[in-house]
């Protein structure tokens, strides 16, 4: 036992205190000096110098073997733990033998192991230790332990098992409410931010109801006017679910007020100048989502801001004088560079983005279609198709140069290399020259005209396309995009995988030479039926002149509107991804939004159809 702990001599110390408690001793602690022993560190202790206490305990493990060194060093990572310093703790307790420890102290052995590995996200550690721990009936210490084992098991990606031994603690606490509903709100913490559930076989009534209720609360934003039909629904499948008592009373709070909007809005749009059309049609948009809301709505304003920045400026001095909470808008690059330097500052969500060498203020958001971002994903789906070796097309502009460096970056942190990037003018209807080059054709030509040279005669020969293209990745303006696939057959990049970005869709409009395309699509283009494809529906009846050629942008103010009480509420806005018209949002750095759009491809008759990713 502890007392067995042999006294610490001078001239050992300095090794140990180097090895560990140096840095403590450095610090402040009490000089340990010979003839520290045991009544010394509970003496430490009991005047709450835990910390002094940690470092004599470790002293003795260094000059202690067996059970004797394993209780010292279980001492001096609790008493560390209980100075606050659980990396020093986790220092002592990572090379704790808990078989070691006497029986009695093995199981808090474990959960001490456990725990520090748990604060310094370990969670596989963590999970060791905890099945070190022996067997045991007794019911406050199995609650500790499925309490760790729950956290572990998240935190390690095992939901299904953090699930099981979280229900199962809670049938142990079923006598506490208060200790029941702390174990379901730590249950619910981790279910909302674990990946969806495919599938609730294997649980019993109250693991499928779990799940079932997550689901639920995922679609909370995508589809409010169904949740309390939904939870109505859940109540009468689930009757006796812990859930019930206390915690689901909690959730409909809280999406309440995730839900709310602030009282008074402003939209800030170029109404006339240049981009008028455009602002419009963003109006629209927002203007479906406004009157599709549940409830009591906010007031709406309106202000135009020319395009210019100085006419976005104007615009926002006079919705702060009017009292505005929130601020939609600018939508141009110019406007948004014209207000982000503006006070006083009250929360902004930009439909554009700020130059990357720009910082955003606080409560300053930007959100847009960024064809950036859409060359990521495509990036993305190809390596998850399993190809990593591309070449890519795209117009020799600033719009064709960050597409391309976004497709190239992404391509790269995932393994896949870009063997060539060919450029063509944004008017350009051939793209025999480029292609060739970027095919390898030139050179393959001219291995047979110096063969041909040598040999003094004519050699019937047929051009050869370098052989380890496995894909080709463009980006051009719809007309142009019509093109580019035949024209990559003609020139032997025939059978090569044809990726691109969302410029190719256009809704309605026919593009056979497009068949076989992947591109990423906004989800409601893809929606069959629901309210999504409803209000597309309904938004394409009422604006037939501008439908086909800017869709997306009604996407874009529907989610933009949608988007405003989650940057409202909460810490960390959007930390749980939702899912959009547009795509998946979430935020990113320098509160960018980032849309992660649906991979699709263009089949027969330019019939839409998903894409799983299937990494080979």
């Amino acid at each position: 036992m502890v007392d067995r702990i042999v006294q610490v001599r001078t001239r050992s110390v300095v090794s140990w205190l180097g090895a560990v408690a140096l840095v403590g001793v450095i610090a402040g602690c009490a000089v340990v000096r010979p003839g520290t022993t045991p009544a010394q560190a509970r003496r430490l202790e009991a005047g709450g110098n835990y910390r002094q206490a940690a470092v004599v305990w470790a002293l003795l493990a260094q000059h202690s073997r067996g059970q004797a060194q394993a209780v010292a060093e279980l001492n001096a990572a609790t008493d560390y733990e209980q100075a606050g310093d659980k990396a020093a703790a986790w220092r002592v307790v990572a090379i704790l033998d808990i078989a070691a420890l006497p029986a009695d102290r093995q199981m808090a052995g474990a959960l001490t192991k456990a725990r520090l590995a748990l604060a310094i996200q370990r969670p596989k550690w963590a999970l060791a230790a905890l099945a070190a721990a022996p067997q045991t009936s007794d019911r406050a210490t199995r609650v500790r332990w499925l309490a760790l084992a729950g956290r572990a098991q998240f935190a390690a990606h095992n939901p299904a098992a953090g699930l099981q031994s979280l229900i199962v603690r809670g049938r142990l606490l079923a006598a506490d409410p208060q200790a029941l509903l702390a174990n379901n709100e730590l249950l619910w913490g981790f279910l909302k931010v674990s990946p969806a559930w495919s599938s609730a076989v294997g649980f019993d009534t109250v693991g499928q109801g779990w799940i079932a209720l997550v689901r639920i609360w995922r679609t909370a934003w995508e589809q409010p006017g169904r949740f309390s039909s939904q939870l109505a629904a859940w109540h009468a499948a689930y009757p006796n679910h812990p859930a019930n008592q206390g915690l689901v009373a909690e959730i409909v709070a809280a999406e309440k007020a995730r839900l709310s909007y602030p009282g008074q809005i402003a939209l800030l749009l170029p109404l006339s100048g240049p981009n008028a059309v455009q602002a419009r049609v963003v109006q629209a948009g927002i203007l479906a989502a406004y009157y599709r809301g549940q409830g009591t709505q906010p007031t709406l304003r309106v202000y135009d801001t020319d395009g210019s920045p100085t006419g976005a400026r104007k615009a926002l001095a006079r919705a702060t004088a009017a009292g505005a909470d929130f601020v939609l808008g600018p939508l141009t690059a110019a406007g948004v560079q014209g207000v982000v330097s503006e006070l006083p500052r009250i929360p902004e969500l930009a439909l554009n983005y700020l130059p990357a060498n720009l910082n955003p203020p606080d409560r300053f958001y930007q959100f847009g279609l960024s064809p950036e971002q859409e060359a990521r994903t495509s990036a993305e789906q190809a390596v998850a198709q399993g190809l990593s070796r591309a070449v890519v097309l795209v117009p020799d502009t600033d719009w064709g140069a960050r597409i391309a460096a976004a497709f190239t970056r992404s391509l790269t942190l995932l393994g896949g290399r870009v063997l060539a990037t060919a450029t063509f003018r944004p008017q350009s209807q051939r793209f025999g020259a480029t292609l060739s080059t970027a095919f390898g054709l030139d050179t393959s030509t001219q291995r047979e005209q110096r063969l041909s040279a040598i040999l003094g005669q004519p050699l019937g020969f047929t051009p050869h396309r370098r052989q380890d293209i496995q894909f080709v990745f463009f980006a051009a303006a719809y007309n142009t995009a019509l093109l580019i696939p035949s024209q990559i057959a003609y020139y032997h990049g025939l059978g090569l995988p044809l990726y691109s970005i969302s410029n190719v869709y256009r809704p309605g409009a026919g593009a056979s030479n497009l068949v076989g395309t992947h591109f990423p699509v906004m989800p409601w283009f893809l929606a069959q039926t629901g309210a999504v494809a409803a209000t597309r529906e309904q938004l394409a009846k009422l604006y037939p002149q501008n439908w086909v050629q800017f869709a997306p942008l009604y996407g874009l103010g529907y989610d933009a509107w949608r988007l405003v009480p989650l940057l409202t509420h909460g810490e960390q806005p959007l930390a749980q991804p939702v899912r959009g018209v547009t795509g998946t949002l979430g935020m990113g750095a320098n509160r960018v939004i980032q849309r992660r759009a649906d991979p699709a491809r263009y089949t027969n008759n330019a019939v839409l159809a998903p894409v799983m990713a299937t990494a080979p």
